[in-house]
C-alpha cells in the first residue's frame, strides 16, 4: 500500500501543487507518524499560510530526525509563521536547511 511506499521515499517535491494549509497539515501528520525517512522536502509555492506553517513547525519539533532540507518559500508566511518555523528548527538536535 501507500504506507509501504512512503517508508522508502527520501526526496519529495510537491512544490507548486496548491496544497494549501489543509495539505500542509496532512503532510505534517504523516511526517510525525515516524514512517517517513524523508531527507529533502520541497513544499515551495503552495500557499500553506500560517496554519500550515504551524503544523510543519510542530512536526519539526517532534522528530523527523533524518530530514536535512525543507523548502517553504513562496507560501504566504507572515513574520510570526517564519519565526515559529525558525524556533522549531533551533530546537532540533540537528538543525536542517530551512528555506523560508
Amino acid at each position: 500500500g501507500l504506507a509501504v511506499g512512503i517508508a522508502v521515499l527520501t526526496d519529495l517535491d510537491l512544490s507548486r501543487n496548491k496544497i494549501g494549509s489543509t495539505g500542509a497539515k496532512a503532510i505534517a501528520e504523516a511526517l510525525q507518524s515516524g514512517m517517513a525517512v524523508l531527507t529533502d522536502l520541497n513544499l515551495a509555492g503552495n500557499s500553506i499560510g500560517p496554519e500550515g506553517a504551524a503544523a510543519i513547525a510542530q512536526a519539526l519539533k517532534s522528530g523527523m530526525a533524518v530530514l536535512t532540507t525543507i523548502d517553504l518559500r513562496a507560501n504566504n508566511l507572515d513574520q510570526d509563521a517564519k519565526q515559529t518555523l525558525t524556533n522549531a528548527n533551533k530546537r532540533r538536535t540537528t538543525p536542517l536547511d530551512l528555506k523560508i
